[in-house]
């Protein structure tokens, strides 16, 4: 069957419209993409972990222009999603009410929306399918030749790039095309003014804290001082002000700001209980304040390539389905859509916002604060206040500044190395920048969902979780080798982690190996063990680990604990499997063990705990509804050498080891899989033992 692919590009822009009739049309239309768009924020929120820019409107367009060739079950799934009006007159006038946005006559404002269908030539359209289009969307229809995947490809990059101003220049590669007859884009562009700018004068590097109040990086703060629509809106558990775009009065961008240890995926979720005209009206009620507003100048690029999973989650199964997918009113040929993607940028500078992507309620009134202080992840949305729809929304909460600001060293005390000599292990308090946590930890997900190739890396699975049919990211436990990638190297090698372990086993240092572990919701403990068990190489005082929290690492999501001072023993206990943990991991078999008094290590993001091979620990499950991932790596001095563990308690893991290398194809001892999976990290280029 032939793929229908719709590949969607959106540059936010607000939005005006006049439907019809618009007494009639209007009220619906907004309704409609207000829904629709809040269904898709909390999705968005959650995949992105609150960071991303999205222009729902623009789904909701593309969506909706595709439902003009759909009938039957497929039809009635898109109604359903998209909020659709029964009588397809009024579905018309959406189009056209949503193709009004665009606005060109002002000097400040910039509006800009097209959208165009690249059909292959030797697929046919029906030629009512082609005036509906044409009509309701304003859709033009160009004809490609798409077994020239490369020009074709470059030539729905060319009109993305002008559609967008060049500040999305490409959508498609020529690999996307592959069975590919028709392309459907809806892009829009946006640029926008600030009424009021900020003086550039005025912005200043701050800090910038997560949602529990934890310091995680710093922002360039723009501030001013003016008289803004300001109130706080106990319905959503947030505070909201209103920055005007230009010298009219249409376009606007509103900042959500979450109440005291309230999340934005709150926020987002209780966006459904209020209206956007419901919050004009209350800033219309008691007017403007004079407000201090302190604001992060950002720029957010999102690369939304898995729309099709979270619309399919929203109720759009049968249009994906090569089998039950029903367009008739499209073409003759049996089509479905095989794909939905949008990419996404915005910028906010002290001037305005320049954006692009392609694809009543009860309120409390209190005394507004002096200062409107945006130090912690908020939500802001581009709306239309003409026809009350939001045209392009985002959450920020990942700070840009955070590196740079950050020494590359880090001294320990005269205590902490005492500390670390006494209990076998030492935690040291945001050792680890939050770019550097960020980069890992999309890079996990991406191999996850299979964007970017893992190479030599291994992924391991969650065998408790298998069997119940988890996939991606609710899988995968662990991925290793990480220290070969250049993305998960920005932590193996990260200095600040190098000159601790510097410090404490000396140099030159060799990274033997190095994991990002994922602890999905219900995954299994890993009982307690000691690292050395896994290493053919001495002097154990020689080696250490390092395993840093990326998320909050709590008791209830399974955090690390380890028995202090249990390396002291300078005993290397028998392992083997236990009951009710995962089958990769092994454990400790003396029972007495596990009734020793432990020390758990609840973490925040960034927080580093350097340990011991000797010492016992371990992790409890994750009973929480929330992922808990980490990086670890284990370094050895270069002076390290190899043993021969036959007739120790470290055979068994021996020739487990050798075994799977076989089942791989190679015929490795236990001591070569180590050489080979090791890497060094000394600029000296002395020769290793190990």
């Amino acid at each position: 069957m032939n793929k229908l692919v719709f590949l969607l590009i959106c540059a936010f822009t607000p939005h005006a419209f006049t439907q019809c009739t618009v007494e009639k049309a209007q009220p619906f239309f907004k309704r409609s993409v207000y829904e629709f768009s809040v269904e898709l924020l909390t999705r968005l929120a959650q995949e992105k972990e609150n960071h991303f820019v999205a222009s729902t409107l623009s789904a909701w367009s593309l969506l909706s222009s595709i439902s003009l060739g759909a009938a039957d079950i497929t039809l009635a799934e898109m109604r359903q999603v998209l909020k659709l009006h029964k009588r397809k007159c009024f579905n018309y006038k959406y189009l056209q009410l949503a193709n009004s946005i665009a606005v060109n006559n002002e000097t400040d404002v910039v509006v800009e929306k097209s959208s165009a269908i690249y059909v292959d030539d030797k697929m046919p359209i029906l030629e009512a399918f082609r005036r509906k289009m044409n009509t309701a969307a304003g859709t033009t229809f160009k004809s490609l030749a798409f077994d020239n995947a490369d020009a074709a490809a470059q030539t729905i990059n060319d009109y993305v790039s002008e559609a967008t101003h060049e500040v999305i220049d490409e959508i498609v590669a020529p690999a996307d095309l592959q069975d590919v007859l028709l392309v459907m884009i809806d892009a829009i562009f946006f640029k926008g003014a600030w009424k009021f700018p900020f003086p550039n004068e005025n912005t200043q590097v701050e800090g910038f804290y997560n949602e529990k109040g934890t310091f995680i990086g710093k922002t360039n703060s723009m501030y001013i001082t003016k008289t803004f629509n300001f109130r706080d809106v106990n319905i959503v558990s947030a505070s909201v002000i209103e920055l005007p775009y230009g010298s009219g009065e249409r376009y606007s961008m509103l900042v959500f700001l979450p109440h005291k240890d309230v999340s934005v995926f709150t926020v987002i979720d209780k966006l459904k209980n209020i209206s956007l005209k419901s919050i004009q009206c209350l800033f219309d009620e008691f007017g403007p304040l004079e407000m201090a507003l302190n604001l992060p100048r950002f720029k957010i690029t999102s690369d939304l390539n898995n729309l099709k999973e979270l619309l399919e989650d929203m109720g759009l199964k049968t249009m994906f389905d090569s089998n039950s997918a029903q367009f008739p009113n499209l073409s003759s040929y049996p089509t479905y859509v095989s794909n939905l993607i949008q990419k996404a940028d915005i910028e906010v500078t002290e001037e305005g916002t320049v954006a692009a992507a392609v694809t009543e309620a009860q309120f409390s009134f209190r005394s507004s604060p002096t200062n409107f202080n945006v130090n912690k992840p908020f939500l802001f949305m581009i709306i239309d206040k003409e026809v009350d729809v939001p045209i392009f929304v985002g959450a920020y909460s990942k700070p840009r500044l955070i590196a740079s600001e950050m020494a590359e060293t880090y001294t320990i005390s005269t205590e902490e190395r005492q500390f670390y000599e006494d209990n076998g292990y030492l935690v040291i308090k945001g050792l680890i920048d939050f770019t550097c946590l960020y980069g890992c930890k999309q890079r996990f997900i991406n191999i996850c969902k299979g964007v970017v190739d893992r190479g030599g890396m291994v992924l391991v699975k969650e065998p408790s979780l298998a069997a119940k049919g988890a996939k991606g990211e609710q899988l995968i436990n662990k991925v290793s080798e990480i220290h070969f990638d250049e993305v998960f190297s920005s932590y193996t090698e990260h200095p600040r982690l190098l000159h601790v372990l510097r410090q404490l086993v000396g140099a030159p240092l060799r990274v033997v190996n190095s994991m990002l572990i994922n602890k999905p919701p219900a995954s299994a403990r890993h009982p307690p063990h000691q690292d050395l068990y896994y290493f053919p190489f001495r002097p154990a005082e020689k080696i250490i680990a390092a395993w840093t929290a990326i998320d909050d690492v709590t008791i209830d999501n399974g955090c690390l604990y380890v028995v202090p001072g249990s390396h002291k023993r300078n005993i290397l206990y028998e392992h083997g499997n236990l009951p009710d943990s995962n089958k990769m991991y092994h454990g400790i078999l003396d029972a007495a063990v596990s009734q020793e008094r432990r020390a758990q290590l609840e973490m925040n993001p960034g927080d580093t705990v350097f340990f011991h091979p000797l010492i016992v620990h371990g992790s409890g499950p994750n009973t929480t509804t929330g992922y808990r991932k980490s990086l670890t790596a284990h370094y050895a001095h270069e002076d390290c050498h190899y043993i021969d563990v036959s007739r120790t308690v470290q055979e068994p893991i021996a020739r487990e080891v050798e075994a799977e290398a076989e089942r791989r194809g190679f015929r490795l001892s236990f001591a070569d899989v180590w050489q080979y999976k090791s890497k060094s990290i000394a600029s000296s280029g002395l020769q290793s033992k190990l």
